[in-house]
């Protein structure tokens, strides 16, 4: 784990907005796994309606999308730096690019 926190929020505080993106490589991996998880249920759901069991495909693509989307939201949740955003991050102001800066300068002096 290279942070404690994988999303940040992508508008400043005070924004009626309070979407996320992630700023870590653990966080795209989720959103990676959500997605992968949607696809694998789609494609089961439409092998399973070509062979006729249409219900049994919905369902399985349903209960798929479900667990990948519920695991998306509860790590979101825990994982989340409200106080910053990702603009914070990319520029080094926070996260572990910034405790290597710090870092640095202190060997300097």
């Amino acid at each position: 784990m290279s942070n404690q926190y994988w999303f940040a929020r992508r508008f400043p505080v005070g924004h009626k907005s309070n979407a996320l993106a992630p700023v870590t490589k653990e966080g795209r991996m989720v959103g990676f796994l959500f997605t992968g998880l949607m696809i694998v249920g789609a494609a089961i759901g439409a092998a399973l309606a070509a062979a006729g069991d249409i219900i049994l495909g919905v369902c399985i693509f349903a209960v798929l999308g479900g667990v990948g989307g519920a695991m998306f939201l509860i790590v979101a949740q825990q994982k989340t730096d409200r106080e910053h955003t990702v603009e914070d991050y990319a520029a080094g102001r926070v996260g572990p690019k910034a405790v290597r800066s710090d870092q640095q300068q202190r060997g300097r002096r």
